[in-house]
């Protein structure tokens, strides 16, 4: 069945709005949506956007050019090397990764310094910073197609990891918003 002709639907998934697994601090969450969702074939990745705390990009520490790997529902849209803090390399499957480039920050702090401090909500230290993917219309890198085909979508298990493949937690993370889109089957079928 052609994409064009399928029923679709676009849900934002913020994690404002989750139900945290164990404690709200770790990024290990659900969302459920209201309406079920009935024969969903394809689910096409719009954006995800990470919204860090200011201490993340501040500290020395921090790696430039970081990803943080987005976990949906066993949807294995990308296999990632991993490295943890042993030095232990694994393979894990991921929805969606987000890169933290660092000269983005940069750009945002001359932009402060650039405005001066009339504009006290701009003030470095009061700051989150997003990073995100945008995906445009190429539909090759940012479908995900469901075989088998989800019979009732009802719910969202979403874990945002670190390049270790650890979960996160609040202490760099402040919110995690993720743009999709759902293609699904409504069309019923008789037979003459």
């Amino acid at each position: 069945m052609d994409i064009e002709t399928l029923d679709k639907q676009i849900i934002i998934l913020d994690s404002n709005f989750a139900v945290y697994n164990s404690t709200s601090n770790i990024y290990d969450y659900y969302i459920d949506i209201q309406t079920p969702i009935k024969d969903v074939m394809y689910i096409k990745l719009i954006n995800t956007n990470v919204i860090l705390n200011n201490s993340y990009i501040t500290n020395d520490n921090t790696v430039n050019n970081d990803n943080i790997f987005v976990y949906m529902n066993n949807y294995n849209r990308i296999l990632a090397n991993t490295i943890s803090i042993t030095s232990n390399v694994s393979l894990h499957n991921y929805f969606d990764n987000v890169i933290i480039n660092k000269s983005k920050y940069l750009q945002t702090q001359l932009m402060y310094n650039e405005w001066g401090a009339n504009h006290v909500d701009l003030t470095p230290s009061n700051i989150d910073y997003m990073f995100n993917n945008k995906y445009d219309n190429d539909m090759s890198t940012s479908v995900y197609k469901l075989n088998p085909i989800e019979p009732n979508l009802r719910r969202f298990n979403i874990r945002i990891c670190s390049s270790d493949g650890s979960v996160l937690d609040n202490t760099y993370i402040s919110r995690v918003i993720t743009k999709i889109c759902v293609y699904y089957n409504n069309r019923k079928f008789t037979m003459r």
